[in-house]
C-alpha cells in the first residue's frame, strides 16, 4: 500500500498492528487531500479484493477518512533520533472512525480453514445500526471529510441521494453514501459517516 499513499501525497506515521495510520498535509496542507486519501484507500482495497480473488489472502480490511486540524509532534526516540506524530482532538476522533465494531477475537483465531469458509469475498462494506455502532469492511469517511470534498469538488447529488464525483485520475466513478450517525466511546457527540463506493467511469 505503500507506494499507492505516496503517489496519491500522503506519509505512513506509524503502523499499528495489522494496520497503519496515514497523513495528508503534514508538510504541505493542499485542499486535495481528502480527495487524495479517497483515491489512496479505493486502490488500496482494489489491490486487497484482488489478491483474495486469486486465493493470495482471506483478509479484509475497514478504512476511514477524517478531516480536521491537528498538533504535529517531535520527540527524541533515541540518541541522534528524533520521530513525528500527530496528535490531538482530530487523530482521536480519526481512531474512533477506525475501531469500527469488528468480528469477535475468538473468530480469528484456530484453523484458518475454517476462518476463510467463515468469510463471504464481498464483506460487509459500510453501515452504522440503530445504536449507532459503525461496521467498516469498505471505506467510511466523516460528515468532516464530506464537508471538505463538497467545498473544493463539483459534486453532484443523483437520485438517490448519494453525492457523485468523476475522477479522471483514477478512472473512477465515486459514490459518497450517508451511512448514517455513528457514536464513539469518548466522543461526546454523535457524527455522520459516509461510505465510499465506487464504478470505472462510463
Amino acid at each position: 500500500f505503500v507506494p499507492v499513499v505516496e503517489r496519491f501525497g500522503g506519509s505512513v506515521d506509524k503502523y499499528l498492528g495489522d494496520g497503519m495510520m496515514v497523513t495528508w498535509g503534514t508538510n504541505r496542507a493542499d485542499p486535495l487531500d481528502p480527495l487524495n486519501a479517497v483515491r489512496t484507500a479505493i486502490l488500496c482495497q482494489e489491490s486487497l479484493r484482488r489478491k483474495r480473488e486469486e486465493g493470495r489472502t482471506f483478509f479484509k480490511m475497514g478504512v476511514a477518512i477524517h478531516h480536521g486540524r491537528v498538533y504535529l509532534a517531535r520527540f527524541v526516540a533515541g540518541p541522534g533520533e528524533l520521530h513525528s506524530t500527530v496528535i490531538g482532538r482530530n487523530v482521536n476522533i480519526a481512531g474512533r472512525l477506525s475501531s469500527a465494531a469488528k468480528r469477535p477475537i475468538e473468530e480469528d483465531e484456530g484453523f484458518f480453514g475454517a476462518l476463510v469458509e467463515a468469510l463471504p469475498v464481498a464483506g460487509r462494506g459500510v453501515s452504522v445500526d440503530s445504536d449507532g455502532t459503525l461496521f467498516n469492511e469498505g471505506i467510511a469517511v466523516s460528515g468532516d471529510g464530506v464537508a471538505q470534498l463538497e467545498a473544493h469538488l463539483a459534486l453532484v447529488r443523483g437520485d438517490d441521494g448519494a453525492l457523485e464525483y468523476e475522477d479522471e485520475v483514477i478512472d473512477r466513478r465515486i459514490l459518497l453514501r450517508y451511512a448514517g450517525d455513528a457514536k464513539f466511546k469518548g466522543v461526546r457527540s454523535s457524527f455522520p459517516v459516509y461510505a465510499v463506493e465506487h464504478l470505472p467511469r462510463a
